[in-house]
């Protein structure tokens, strides 16, 4: 069943064992894959993030990284161990490799990813994360539609030249976009639909898709368009209908 994960946690503090020049830690909180946080080497690195109090964390997700394995450990206050976790990097077939991590604690206020001596994937002397996401919620996505389209853009530049050509040229980051419709079940409380459509809305959402034999379709999203629907046949689900663009 897949899953979306919804508001996000900014932390109040992110630190790191080591940060090569122009590339602080502090830049894993930007969202920008391009403004990434840097180690000086592939030796054992860490990045820490503390949140100013117990928070609840349903999922922290990293982008565009150049390591295969790490590991996840959340603390409290003191700190004090709570929770750890082994985390996989997947890649897509462009190569941009993520990582997801889904504590089995409900709050934490510190949280630490480690990551072991070792070969990046990139080939690339040092270690690197992208963004980092932390996310406070999560509401199971029913009955993706499998008819949903999942687009890779890639942005470019083009003129017309005097001979009759074109020149082409790259103009950004490439990014994915994605249009379905999918269920949720019509929760009271605190997980209402107008919560969900808010949430989608205002703010960066984690998609996964829960595939299998392709972990890798996941993704940061911003929401461009979401509605909701109200059907017979799914009497306690309402349908929502999205469409959404990978935050790189």
């Amino acid at each position: 069943m897949a899953k979306l994960y919804f508001s996000q946690l900014v932390p109040t503090v992110i630190t790191s064992s080591s940060a090569a020049s122009g590339y602080p830690a502090a830049n894993a909180a930007l969202l920008s894959i391009d403004r990434q946080w840097r180690a000086t080497s592939a030796g054992a690195s860490n990045i820490n993030f503390n949140l100013g109090s117990m928070k609840n964390i349903a999922a922290i997700y990293l982008h565009d990284i150049n390591a295969a394995a790490l590991t996840a450990t959340l603390l409290d206050a003191t700190p004090t161990l709570i929770n750890t976790g082994a985390i996989a990097g997947v890649a897509n077939r462009y190569g941009r490799t993520r990582a997801l991590y889904k504590p089995t604690v409900t709050s934490a206020q510190n949280a630490k990813i480690d990551i072991a001596a070792g070969t990046p994937t990139d080939g690339l002397a040092f270690w690197r994360i992208g963004s980092m996401y932390v996310m406070q919620s999560v509401v199971d996505v029913v009955n993706l539609q499998y008819d949903a389209e999942i687009e890779t853009v890639s942005p470019q530049l083009s003129t017309d030249l005097p001979n009759g050509q074109t020149a082409v040229a790259g103009a950004g980051t490439r990014f994915a976009r994605l249009k379905g419709r999918f269920l949720v079940a019509n929760a009271g409380g605190a997980m209402t639909i107008a919560n969900l459509l808010s949430a989608m809305r205002d703010g960066v959402c984690i998609f996964d898709m829960e595939l299998t034999d392709a972990p890798h379709r996941m993704w940061p999203m911003r929401m461009i368009k979401s509605s909701d629907r109200e059907s017979l046949k799914y009497p306690s689900h309402s349908e929502i209908d999205f469409e959404a663009v990978e935050v790189v």
